[in-house]
């Protein structure tokens, strides 16, 4: 298991990590709550087992937590490991191909997702 020190606002912060992110900017959208409230978010750095993320005007992330990743149609079941103002650190449980869903895929991925794609293709 690698270790990574961070030095933010005058404090370290020691992430363990077993694969190293690699830094992207991908449009994504956070997906919370029994509600199913959905919040856009930048995806800014990504592995298979987590990512890092930015988001605008999000006091409470509640749980299911899930990730989409509007790019590559696949959304990622998550959870919190910490949270700096809007930046969070997600590690994922397992994913969703959105493209091709299987039975056990949450409808409400799948729609935003496709919510998404038909208005970026919209003349």
């Amino acid at each position: 298991m690698s270790t990574m020190s961070i030095q933010e606002s005058d404090k370290v912060v020691i992430e363990a990590r077993t694969e190293p992110r690699r830094r992207v900017l991908f449009s994504g959208l956070i997906v919370h709550s029994a509600a199913q409230m959905s919040i856009h978010c930048a995806i800014l750095d990504m592995s298979r087992r987590g990512a890092r993320v930015r988001l605008t005007g999000a006091d409470f992330i509640g749980d299911p937590l899930y990730l989409i990743d509007l790019n590559h149609a696949l959304a990622f079941k998550a959870r919190v490991v910490w949270r700096r103002g809007e930046r969070l650190s997600l590690s994922f449980s397992h994913y969703f191909d959105l493209s091709e869903p299987a039975a056990e895929t949450p409808t409400v991925l799948r729609r935003l997702w496709l919510s998404h794609t038909r208005s970026e293709n919209a003349p």
